[in-house]
């Protein structure tokens, strides 16, 4: 071909050449056959574990996206059920500390009452015992006024006298109270 070329030809890619075509199409039959027999095979079987692998790995993958989307919806159920157990315990609490503080108020009410009333009674008491306690010492004064009167007849400088010593006698007596 260099000697043709050197000679000055030129080639033509219109023209046919049937030797040259003859071997053309040889040489291209024989490059597919070997190419069919030693590298279609091989990179077909590649290509179809490759597809293979990939199915594979598509079909894992779905799989797994939908277990996590399960598990997901899972736990968030379980979520939002300890979340309203939660909050149910928390408000029976509080209800319990309401209950327990009102029983402890009413507690206080009723010993304040009782304390109270037993108070009263006691305050009532001492003042009965201070009035019968008044009252005898009026008595006894009474008693030994009279005494006197009778022991003796009063002139008016011993009725004011008298009157004088009843009156200091009962100051006395509201002093000792």
């Amino acid at each position: 071909m260099i000697q043709f070329l050197a000679k000055g030809g030129s080639i033509s890619l219109l023209e046919a050449d049937p030797g040259l075509m003859l071997w053309t199409f040889l040489v291209f039959g024989i490059v597919l056959f070997l190419l069919h027999r030693f590298a279609w095979e091989p990179i077909s079987r590649a290509l179809e574990k490759r597809e293979g692998r990939i199915s594979s790995d598509l079909s894992k993958a779905s799989s797994l996206r939908e277990t996590a989307e399960k598990k997901l919806t899972e736990y968030l159920a379980q979520l939002d059920e300890l979340k309203q157990e939660g909050e149910k315990i928390l408000q029976q609490s509080k209800e319990e500390a309401i209950e327990q503080r009102d029983l402890i108020i009413q507690e206080a009410k009723e010993e304040a009452t009782s304390f109270l009333e037993q108070s009263k009674k006691e305050i009532q008491l001492a003042k009965r015992a201070s009035i019968a306690q008044v009252q005898d010492y009026i008595v006894d004064l009474s008693i030994a006024a009279a005494s006197q009167i009778l022991q003796r007849s009063l002139s008016p400088e011993d009725h004011q006298r008298l009157i004088q010593d009843t009156i200091r006698d009962v100051g006395k007596l509201g002093s000792l109270n």
